[in-house]
């Protein structure tokens, strides 16, 4: 037996025979791929010399296709669920295509034309990247949009991290995922309501100060001074 192949559909702590699987020798453990989608089952295969390096670039290019069509049929549950598989997706195609490139010859740069074709997924022995799954698209830059932490002015946004870089009134900046912007729901751009919001503003700054954002928060916000001074977690510019 050269390997067996798991898909992981509950975490492992509850999954059959896991115990079992667990006090293997290591040389029967390492025979063990557990997988969440085929990317890693090819990656698995591949790193075990099942497979070539062509075979694994045709299986990218092909699961990328494959989530692309279940976006495009609202197969995800949630936009939260879809974003977080868009996420572990695209770590997967880059470490499956990192894993290629040190065993095929220097990679060709797949154009969009290619890289929606399956059968064009590979030429040769080169290992031809698989885009990443784009977010979808965003407010542009110079919108006023809502987060949970105030309101702010779009700078710009990353479609393929999926986060906006937004402009606070005080001087700061907040760099957030997409699924926690909306637009105002009373659009207003005047100096008034900019007054208004700054006090909102100066208390995400004492709580980021106090230490008592829980870990969802300290991972999509993240706050730094325009100015080039301290940032917003620091003692002498709540008042910036």
């Amino acid at each position: 037996m050269d390997a067996v192949f798991i898909h992981q559909v509950q975490p492992l702590h509850l999954t059959f025979g896991w115990p079992e699987m667990e006090a293997l020798a290591p040389d029967q453990r390492r025979k063990i791929v557990i997988f969440k989608d085929y990317i890693e089952a090819a990656l698995g295969a591949f790193q075990r010399g099942l497979i070539a390096v062509q075979a694994l670039s045709r299986i990218m290019h092909s699961a990328r296709q494959d989530f692309l069509a279940l976006e495009a049929a609202g197969s995800f549950e949630s936009a939260e669920v879809q974003e977080t598989e868009r996420l572990r997706f695209n770590a997967h195609l880059e470490v499956a295509y990192q894993a290629g490139l040190s065993e095929g010859r220097p990679s060709l740069t797949a154009t969009p034309r290619s890289a929606n074709k399956k059968v064009q997924a590979f030429a040769g022995d080169c290992m031809v990247p698989a885009p990443p799954i784009p977010a979808p698209e965003g407010h542009p830059a110079g919108t006023i949009v809502r987060t949970p932490y105030g309101e702010g002015v779009v700078v710009s946004y990353d479609r393929i991290a999926g986060r906006y870089t937004l402009e606070l009134n005080w001087k700061c900046r907040l760099h957030i995922n997409h699924l926690r912007v909306r637009l105002p729901r009373t659009p207003d751009s005047s100096p008034e309501r900019w007054g208004t919001l700054a006090s909102t503003f100066k208390k995400a700054a004492q709580v980021l100060r106090r230490g008592s954002l829980d870990p969802k928060q300290a991972e999509d916000l993240q706050l730094e001074n325009l100015d080039g001074g301290s940032s917003a977690g620091s003692d002498g510019d709540e008042d910036g």
